[in-house]
């Protein structure tokens, strides 16, 4: 059985970010994902400043803007019978003004940004594992033992001190992995048990374990 300090389940921005912030002090980890690979539509279309401000300490914020499109105004239209007419306008040019180095909402999809993400954690070593998905864990005294189903190999078991889980709400990419995460998180988890099959109902988590969390 392999061993890891942090696994992170999940490879989107949260996740990535995770993954960075874990490399960046030296704490190796794993990311797996389900997906076959990055997603392919925007989804997320804007960046708030306190990402940024991470990312400035990470330095590369510059880079982040230098690819999205600041986002001044936005204009909300309706249609009719005889075209569109504009109802709304909202102005994001003094959002954060005085409280932040970007005081502006950055216009940048979520397939990008996390492409962009994948390529600053393959610089410094560690690559996102696609079609590795989270089908259960057991949390004993000191750590989680993880097993981890691979699409084209066979199934892993992984002990890890901390489990991240890290997956949307709605993707449908995510469903098992997140009620695994879900059915654990709103149990007394001071106790050894383990957690495979999520129940038929889900409740939003209200507590967090010591070895396992999810965001």
């Amino acid at each position: 059985m392999s061993s890891i300090p942090v696994l992170v389940v999940g490879a989107g921005p949260s996740g990535l970010n995770l993954a960075l912030a874990l490399t960046r002090r030296n704490v190796p980890c794993r990311v797996i994902s389900e997906a076959d690979g990055p997603g392919m539509e925007s989804r997320a279309m804007v960046v708030q400043a306190r990402t940024l401000e991470f990312y400035g300490q990470y330095g590369f914020a510059a880079e982040v803007i230098r690819q999205g499109v600041i986002a001044e105004t936005a204009h909300v239209r309706k249609g009719g019978p005889s075209g569109s007419r504009e109802v709304l306008s909202i102005s994001f040019e003094e959002m954060g003004a005085g409280l932040s180095p970007y005081p502006f909402a950055l216009a940048y999809p979520q397939d990008d940004h996390e492409r962009f993400l994948i390529n600053k954690l393959k610089e410094v070593g560690c690559e996102v594992e696609w079609n590795a998905k989270l089908t259960g864990f057991v949390e004993r005294e000191n750590a989680v033992t993880a097993t981890i189903e691979h699409k084209a190999s066979p199934i892993e078991e992984v002990e890890a001190v901390y489990i991240g889980g890290v997956m949307a709400r709605v993707a449908a990419c995510g469903k098992l992995s997140k009620s695994v995460f879900q059915e654990a998180l709103t149990t007394n988890f001071f106790s050894s048990r383990t957690y495979r099959s999520p129940p038929a109902s889900l409740a939003t988590c209200t507590s967090t374990s010591a070895n396992a969390f999810l965001a």
